[in-house]
C-alpha cells in the first residue's frame, strides 16, 4: 500500500495537550501542535475591526437607511469583536499552550460560563491553567508583563485595560444582548432603527395627549428591534416576544479600536507563552488615557424595553408532544 503524503508510521505519537473547557477535559492531538497554534494565532487579525470604524463611522452623519447599515455593520462587529476576546481571554487562562484547541473547542454557553466566572470576586477557581482564582485582573496583569515595560506601567495599563473588559462581559452576559447579537447574525432578523419614550398626563381620559403635552424620556436614532423566543412551561411552547434595544453608535465606535487592541494584546502575550519571537509581538496602548472611558457613555433614556402584550402559559391551551404530532400528522 503507497502512503499518501503526510502520512506518519502507525508507531508514531503525535504532539498533545490537555486542558480544561469551563468544566470539561478536552486533548488537541496534532503532529505539529505547536507550530499549529502560533499559525493560528498569527491570522487573528483584530485590524478587520479598524476597517470597519474606518469605513463605516463616516456614514454615521449620513440620513436615512446608509446611516442605520452602518451603524449595523459597527454593532456586529463590535459584538464579534468581544466573543473574540472573551474567547482568547478563556484561552488564556484554561489552555495558554493550545489556544487552537480551545478556540475550536468551546460552545457559546460554556465561554459564557468562564467569563462569569473571570469576572466574579474568587475568580475561575479551578479549571485554570495558572494559579486558583484566576481574574480578568490577573490576566491583565499576565498579558502586560510579557511587554517588558517598567512595573508602574504594566500595573496601570493592566488596570485600565481589566476595567474595559469587566463593562464588555457584562454585555456579552446579558441575555437580551445576546438575543440582539443572534438575530443579526441568523437570517438578519432585525429592524434597524432606535426608539424614544413620551409620556404626559391624560387630561381627558381615552384621549391621547397632544404633542405639546409630551415630554421626551430619552432615546437613540441608532438601535434595534427583534423577537426573542419565550419558553412557556417549557421549549414545546413559545412566544415570539418584540423587543427593542437603544445603543449609541458613537461609543461602539470608539469601542472597536480598544477592542482590536485587547485582542492584539492577548493574542501577543498567548504568542509569546507559545514560544514566539517576542520582538515580533505587538502590543498596543491608546495614546490619551481618556480613551479607555470613552465606549461606555452611557445612552440617554431606555435601552432596552419590550411593549408587547403580556402572554403566560395561563393563556395558552398546554399540549403534550404527542398531541402537538398529532395535530401536525393526523
Amino acid at each position: 500500500m503507497t502512503s499518501q503524503s503526510g502520512d506518519r508510521a502507525d508507531s508514531a505519537r503525535a504532539d498533545s495537550c490537555a486542558y480544561f473547557v469551563n468544566n470539561r477535559p478536552q486533548v488537541s492531538w496534532a503532529w505539529d501542535l505547536k507550530d499549529r497554534n502560533l499559525n493560528f494565532l498569527r491570522a487573528i487579525d483584530p485590524g478587520y475591526y479598524v476597517h470597519i470604524r474606518k469605513h463605516e463611522a463616516p456614514i454615521l452623519e449620513e440620513a436615512g437607511l446608509d446611516a442605520q447599515y452602518a451603524a449595523a455593520s459597527i454593532r456586529l462587529a463590535h459584538a464579534q469583536a468581544v466573543e473574540t476576546l472573551f474567547a482568547l481571554l478563556g484561552a488564556l487562562a484554561q489552555a495558554p499552550y493550545c489556544p487552537i484547541g480551545w478556540m475550536l473547542a468551546y460552545s457559546n454557553p460554556e465561554l459564557r460560563e468562564v467569563t462569569k466566572a473571570l469576572i466574579s470576586i474568587q475568580g475561575l477557581v479551578d479549571k485554570s491553567a495558572w494559579e486558583e482564582g484566576v481574574t480578568l485582573g490577573k490576566l491583565a496583569n499576565l498579558v502586560f508583563s510579557r511587554t517588558g515595560w517598567l512595573e508602574e506601567k504594566v500595573a496601570s495599563t493592566a488596570e485600565s485595560f481589566a476595567r474595559m473588559w469587566q463593562h464588555w462581559a457584562s454585555s456579552m452576559l446579558d441575555m437580551h444582548q445576546v438575543a440582539e447579537y443572534n438575530s443579526f447574525k441568523h437570517g438578519s432578523r432585525v429592524a434597524l432603527g432606535g426608539h424614544a419614550i413620551r409620556i404626559g398626563r391624560e387630561t381627558t381620559p381615552g384621549l391621547a395627549v397632544p404633542s405639546e403635552g409630551m415630554v421626551t424620556m430619552g432615546g437613540s436614532v441608532f438601535g434595534t428591534s427583534f423577537y426573542t423566543s419565550v419558553e412557556l412551561g417549557g421549549r414545546l411552547h413559545q412566544y415570539p416576544q418584540q423587543r427593542s434595544h437603544n445603543w449609541s453608535a458613537t461609543a461602539l465606535v470608539d469601542g472597536l479600536d480598544l477592542l482590536a487592541m485587547s485582542i492584539r494584546n492577548v493574542i501577543a502575550c498567548l504568542r509569546i507563552i507559545g514560544g514566539d519571537d517576542p520582538g515580533e509581538c505587538e502590543f498596543q496602548i491608546p495614546e490619551d488615557p481618556a480613551a479607555y472611558n470613552l465606549p461606555f457613555a452611557p445612552v440617554r433614556g431606555v435601552t432596552l424595553s419590550s411593549f408587547d402584550l403580556k402572554l403566560g402559559v395561563e393563556n395558552i391551551e398546554p399540549l403534550t408532544k404527542d398531541q402537538v404530532l398529532h395535530r401536525l400528522r393526523p
